[in-house]
């Protein structure tokens, strides 16, 4: 996947949410405990924004793959695990609209034209609202034009398959077996991840 490579085991402040792994990781407890349980080790906060949970929720209504990930996103949201972020009304945060107005301007005519990438692009402007402040701020984003776009706005992103290397850095999944197992069950809630053969995790534990 093309997307940009971050130093294993880098801690970063802010860590914001695609919907996309939240729907991978979050329909079963053992891969959304791995979920958190990396993230948390990576970020001293987990940040997601609300279109992404309108996403989440339109996904679980609409895939019975993901039927349980909104319910369990909002327990998560409930217990201050991930903080959700709102979005300004329109013309009510200057701030705010300025980087809304750069993801206008900068997204491929292709997000522009389909809904289904309003939470990608709420994203981008929230991280770039961030950014600005002087915040750390690092993005979790599995789709490519979406990266490419948090890329473009100077954001730091990360993958599905990086934070997999991070939990095997962090000492939260133990061996290879179990790496494959948890790969193994995310990778089958999306076609657009490769088969585990076919990724970097394949070398994890080699030397062990």
């Amino acid at each position: 996947m093309n997307v940009e490579q971050t130093n294993e085991s880098d801690h970063s402040e802010l860590v914001i949410l695609d919907a996309g792994p939240v729907l991978n990781f979050m329909g079963r407890k053992d891969t959304t405990d791995l979920y958190l349980k990396t993230l948390k080790n990576m970020t001293d906060s987990i940040l997601i924004p609300d279109a992404v949970v309108d996403e989440v929720e339109h996904k679980s209504d609409k895939d019975d793959r993901f039927k349980t990930c909104h319910k369990k996103l909002l327990t998560v949201i409930g217990g201050k695990h991930i903080v959700a972020l709102s979005t300004p009304p329109r013309n009510k945060d200057d701030e705010y609209e300025f980087h809304w107005t750069w993801v206008m301007n900068n997204c491929p005519q292709e997000m522009l034209s389909s809904s289904k990438n309003r939470g990608e692009m709420v994203l981008v402007a929230h991280a770039r609202v961030f950014r600005a402040q002087g915040r750390d701020v690092v993005a979790m984003i599995d789709d490519q034009d979406a990266a490419a776009l948090a890329r473009r706005a100077g954001i730091p992103t990360f993958n599905t398959v990086q934070l997999f290397q991070e939990s095997v850095v962090w000492g939260v999944i133990p061996d290879k077996a179990e790496l494959k197992r948890l790969y193994g069950l995310v990778q089958e809630k999306d076609d657009g991840l490769l088969p585990f053969k076919l990724t970097p995790l394949k070398e994890e534990f080699s030397n062990t």
